[in-house]
């Protein structure tokens, strides 16, 4: 469970394991998750001004239609839709609701020490998850629905599957969308070859922290941001060497270098001989 929830004498008290937990059967305390209660369309009336709540159990709300919002009181107040769902940690301080008149949703609340351990491992965490228009809940929720031993069984198992699919899509869509990031940035680069582009400002323009940033980058080329920028700057420079007549103080000015000193002693470290040098090699005469 995290540590930084605080329970708070005014926040309203739902979801009571106790009350809900009435009618488990041996399978849900032998199997380690069982589900407390659920609904499928519940409409409840829609409202815009968040009232403080927690859960003592776990539970997912896939909203139905329209739109909604998600409460936190880390985080403040966040928008989703249909095709999106909100997954709630027990006592976690949140609320949400519906944009319009009624929000309708597929909904499921659970515990058992198996949610628990989902959780240790990351991949159970409060937030707003992409689902999909189809409704997923149902199966599990009409399975859940029958008494029958086999069932229930079913049910958890559906549910713990139901879990993790959405942790490991939401995840794939977190590296998509990082992976369209960095190339974005990369087309910046190619055609900014005289910008002097520092890590800081690379990672500030991704919206990523500096280690995550170039972890990511890395992973995507191979290379570190500094290794790679050095790269495309000392191939610029083999191509202007040995394809134009330009002077070599002018070619570090166009790859963004302080003056022509900067450039050919980086130059000589990373290609092991001064830009004349390697100009003359070029065009050998004769």
């Amino acid at each position: 469970m995290p540590k930084n929830i605080i329970i708070e004498k005014d926040i309203n008290h739902q979801c009571q394991v106790s009350r809900l937990l009435n009618g488990r059967l041996n399978i849900h305390q032998d199997y380690g998750l069982w589900i407390c209660s659920s609904v499928i369309d519940n409409g409840s009336l829609a409202y815009r001004t968040p009232k403080p709540r927690y859960y003592e159990c776990y539970a997912v709300s896939q909203l139905i239609e329209e739109k909604g919002w998600f409460w936190t009181k880390e985080q403040g107040k966040k928008n989703f839709s249909a095709g999106e769902a909100v997954i709630v940690l027990p006592r976690v301080i949140q609320d949400y609701s519906g944009y319009g008149k009624y929000y309708r949703e597929d909904s499921v609340c659970f515990a058992g020490p198996i949610a628990d351990s989902l959780v240790q491992s990351g991949i159970l965490q409060t937030g707003i998850y992409k689902v999909g228009k189809l409704r997923r809940l149902l199966p599990i929720i009409e399975q859940a629905a029958n008494p029958a031993r086999d069932s229930q069984i079913k049910a958890n198992i559906a549910l713990q599957q139901y879990l993790i699919d959405i942790y490991l899509e939401n995840q794939q869509k977190k590296s998509l969308q990082k992976d369209e990031i960095i190339d974005k940035l990369i087309q910046k680069i190619i055609i900014s070859p005289g910008r002097w582009w520092s890590v800081e400002t690379m990672s500030e323009m991704c919206n990523l922290s500096k280690n995550h940033f170039t972890r990511v980058f890395k992973q995507k080329t191979g290379l570190t941001p500094k290794a790679y920028i050095d790269r495309l700057k000392m191939n610029s420079a083999i191509d202007l060497l040995s394809t134009t007549d330009k002077s070599i103080a002018r070619i570090a000015d166009s790859l963004g270098y302080k003056d022509q000193f900067h450039f050919s002693r980086r130059f000589k470290e990373l290609k092991g001989l001064s830009p004349q040098v390697f100009r003359d090699n070029s065009y050998p005469e004769g």
